[in-house]
């Protein structure tokens, strides 16, 4: 599934920044889940860290098989931010955009090459940018 264009961030990512502890033992026959603690519930029944949360990288999803805590990844980011989705959405809407008027629109004499500056008699300026 590709996720490059798309302007939800990717769901590992987003559980690596927020701390989360994942598990070093790989999924059987599922290499895009990962295993990893849930921080949505706190897990009592036993003494060693037990990982209930699955998190599945190619579909962007989330699963605890522990508490049913599920959904994709705007869902995640708001139960972990304490937001509805609703304002995740828009935020993200407004990285976008940001991002987009972010860019730096050039000069015309910064699109013209070594060779059309030379050719104009300004060799000085050739690799000043």
């Amino acid at each position: 599934m590709g996720l490059q264009n798309s302007i939800l961030p990717n769901i590992y990512d987003v559980a690596i920044n927020n701390g989360i502890t994942f598990s070093n033992r790989p999924v059987h026959n599922r290499p895009a889940e990962k295993r990893a603690l849930c921080p949505f519930h706190v897990c009592t029944t036993h003494r060693k860290p037990e990982y209930h949360l699955y998190i599945n990288i190619d579909k962007n999803t989330f699963n605890c098989f522990s508490c049913g805590a599920k959904g994709g990844v705007v869902k995640f980011i708001a139960l972990l931010e304490g937001k509805t989705e609703q304002q995740v959405i828009d935020e993200l809407k407004a990285q976008r955009e940001k991002s987009k008027t972010k860019r730096k629109k050039l000069h015309p004499v910064e699109t013209l090459s070594a060779i059309q500056l030379k050719a104009m008699g300004f060799d000085h300026f050739v690799g000043w940018y």
